[in-house]
């Protein structure tokens, strides 16, 4: 082990800089003035270098098993309520939600469906499917939005959808909105998001921020003129220190 730390820190010392950027060359191999693009090209040289010379040697390491990670769920950014889309502040319709619950009732039909970020209907329930026209007296009275409610929510919870974000336009105090509320929330649906969680604390693949800089203090006349030489006697001081040279 020994001859193998010796091997690694002469071939370290003996690196080429070819792939560094002028202000690493000029201030030197640091934290700030190289891009992580250079330290991990350097690794990458070093590493080759590294394997090279322990072929040589007959040095032979463990065989690593390489875990590969599938994930097999798709939401389950959303389910934490991380990665929440923003949207844009100056739309009229806000798109900061994951899916979203909208209630259109027209002079004919009541329509309600479910729609993700991307604007893909998920599920829906609608008076102009027969088998729900069919058993109602009137498609756009209450008893209508109330049956419409209670399938879509049938509908959601075998999609795998129990939280919806319900922001609408529509007078909240009338009857068929309370009644369309009301009847998601029994049948388990919620009808809000989770808030927007946001990780803490640096990412640790970017490099260290830089240190803040501070500014220097204001100076008078006085301490700007410590360690300097007056005009009238620089002829002088330059006078003696040649001829002492």
């Amino acid at each position: 082990m020994l001859l193998v730390e010796k091997l690694v820190h002469n071939i370290s010392l003996g690196i080429s800089f070819r792939s560094l950027n002028t202000s690493a060359l000029v201030c030197g191999i640091n934290k700030y003035t190289t891009p992580t693009r250079d330290f991990i090209v350097n690794n990458d040289i070093l590493k080759e270098i590294i394997n090279s010379k322990k072929e040589i040697i007959g040095l032979k390491e463990k065989e690593k098993l390489e875990v590969v990670y599938t994930n097999k769920n798709p939401r389950h950014m959303e389910l934490m309520g991380f990665n929440k889309p923003s949207g844009f502040s100056t739309l009229y319709d806000h798109r900061n939600f994951y899916n979203k619950l909208n209630l259109e009732i027209t002079n004919r039909h009541t329509n309600a469906f479910v729609e993700n970020i991307n604007g893909e209907i998920l599920c829906y329930a609608s008076t102009c499917e027969p088998y729900i026209r069919a058993r109602l007296h009137n498609t756009t009275d209450v008893m209508a939005v109330v049956n419409v409610a209670r399938i879509l929510a049938e509908r959601c919870k075998q999609t795998g959808i129990i939280r919806v974000l319900w922001r609408t336009r529509l007078d909240r105090t009338t009857e068929k909105i309370r009644e369309f509320e009301g009847i998601l929330i029994n049948n388990g649906i919620i009808l809000s998001e989770p808030a927007t969680k946001v990780l803490q604390g640096p990412s640790q693949t970017l490099p260290p921020a830089r240190p803040k800089r501070v500014i220097p203090r204001i100076m008078n006349n006085s301490q700007r003129r410590k360690g300097t030489i007056y005009r009238k006697d620089k002829k002088g001081f330059i006078n003696e220190v040649c001829l002492d040279g």
